[in-house]
Order: C-alpha cells, then sequence, then structure tokens
C-alpha cells in the first residue's frame, strides 16, 4: 500500500493496482512483465515498487515468459532489472533496505514431470545494483526461502519451504547467521510465514501453533487448546501484524478435494497491548 492510498497486488495472473476512487487496473506481458506469475512484492527506499516474477506454464505445459525482477515507477510503467544476473530465475520473495539494497530469493520452474520447484538460493543486490549470490556455506539453513522480512535494526528473517523442516534463517545486521528450531522455541520447523510486531518482537506461524520470541528474546507458544490466549488452530498458514499491535493469522481446514483456507481468526497477544 502506498502512502497515498495505492494498493498493489501481486498475483499468478499479473500485477493489480487501484489507486483511489478509481478502478483496477492489471499489469501483464504486455505492460513489460518477463513472466505472468507474480510472487512478491515490496517498496523500494527509492519509493518505486519491485516485483518479483515467475514464468507460467500453459495447458500444453509449456512456459510462458520468464522469471525475473520488475522495478514499477509512480507512472505504472514496469521495467525488468538485473535481467542478465538474475538469468531468468524467478523471483519469489523480496525485502527491502533503508540504503536502496534488496534480498531476493530465487528459483526455477522444472519442466512436467520432474520436481516443480529447484530452490537456487538467496541474491543481495547493493544500492548501486551489484547482484551477489550467495553460497550455501553463508548461513542460511537451507536455499528455500518463501519469505524474507527485515526489521528496523537490519535483522533479516528467512522463511524456508517447509518440506525442508528447517526452521527460520536469522541474519544479523553484522552479517551473522544462526537458524531457530524447536531446540529454540518454535514448536514445529514447518515455518509458513513470520511477522515483526515492530516493537522487537517476532510471531512465527507454524504447522504445530504459533511462536512468540519478544524483544527481550523470551519464547511463547500459543495453540488451539489454550483457551483464550490461542488462535483457534495449529496449522497457521499466514501472520500478519496491524498498527494497533493485533495479530492477525490465516489457517487451514482440510476438506475433502485439498486443503483450502478455512478462517481468518484476530487475536491480540497480551504482550501486545498498549
Amino acid at each position: 500500500r502506498d502512502p497515498d492510498g495505492t494498493l498493489w497486488l501481486a498475483t499468478a495472473e499479473g500485477i493489480g493496482v487501484r489507486k483511489p476512487d478509481e478502478d483496477w487496473r492489471i499489469l501483464y506481458l504486455g505492460d513489460g512483465l518477463p513472466g505472468p506469475e507474480v510472487y512478491a512484492a515490496v517498496r523500494g527506499a527509492d519509493g518505486a515498487r519491485y516485483f518479483g516474477v515467475g514464468e507460467g506454464t500453459g495447458s500444453s505445459g509449456r512456459f510462458v515468459g520468464t522469471g525475473g525482477l520488475v522495478r514499477v515507477d509512480d507512472a505504472g510503467r514496469a521495467t525488468p532489472v538485473l535481467v542478465d544476473e538474475l538469468g531468468g530465475f524467478d523471483v519469489r520473495a523480496l525485502a527491502a533496505e533503508p540504503d536502496g539494497g534488496l534480498w531476493l530469493s530465487l528459483a526455477q520452474r522444472n519442466p512436467r514431470g520432474r520436481p516443480s520447484l529447484r530452490w537456487v538460493g538467496l541474491t543481495h543486490v547493493d544500492a548501486d545494483g551489484t547482484a551477489r549470490p550467495l553460497r550455501p556455506s553463508e548461513g542460511s539453513a537451507t536455499l528455500s526461502a518463501t519469505g524474507l522480512h527485515r526489521d528496523a535494526a537490519g535483522t533479516l528473517y528467512v522463511v524456508h519451504d517447509i518440506a525442508d523442516e528447517a526452521g527460520v534463517s536469522v541474519r544479523s545486521p553484522e552479517g551473522l547467521w544462526t537458524t531457530l528450531t524447536t531446540a529454540d522455541g518454535l514448536p514445529s520447523n514447518r515455518v509458513r510465514d513470520v511477522a515483526l510486531d515492530g516493537w522487537g518482537g517476532v510471531l512465527f506461524a507454524t504447522e504445530a501453533g504459533v511462536a512468540y520470541r519478544d524483544a527481550r528474546g523470551e519464547w511463547s507458544v500459543h495453540r488451539a487448546g489454550d483457551g483464550l490466549d490461542g488462535p483457534g488452530f495449529d496449522n497457521v498458514g499466514s501472520v500478519a501484524v496491524d498498527g494497533l499491535g493485533r495479530a492477525w493469522f490465516g489457517s487451514f481446514g482440510h476438506v475433502a478435494h485439498g486443503w483450502t483456507p478455512a478462517a481468518i481468526a484476530q487475536w491480540r497477544l497480551p504482550r501486545l497491548q498498549r
């Protein structure tokens, strides 16, 4: 959401944008996107919006377009950036730095009949546009990164593919890496999402409940069986914190034809009450 109220959406069929009191507009392949599927959106330090784009597949299984990073200006013009450096990989997650730098998560779609996704790892883009891929040995627990979250102090939280059961990788502002797992306080290493509360605390949405680590480093775990102190369900798919300090959770309910969104719960953490 822009300061003027303009909304931007990353969707499977392009970028949706709606200015206040106007209709929706869709940016698609003909508007400068290298591929049709948009996975991530972030507002850069320069005020421009950056979107992580991936290639799509048609009914024949052939790929449509390529992946990459797109910059959209105030006029709604979409321009691919770092085309050669990113090599056409999907950009699956983004995080912006105040100095103009970006963190990117890269992946590659595989042809039909093979594993659907190959994770490539993280890439850091400096403010001058220099892209540097991070080697696995540099500290991230795995190559996968479905979510990137950077707090005001400069700490980066990396949410991994739940199939890796790797917990959450954390990079300090000094560049030191650690990994948070069940040994630290998480109820499960299958973490789906992370949210920052704005006061130094972090919320972790997992398949076995919600964990909260406050600014002092103290952990608490909340599950469905905790009554009013729990979110009402254990398998938590997403989490966000609004401007009033309320944590919002999305759950998943199991039905006959697969996993579908079943509930949204509003739950204010005791430590977040102001």
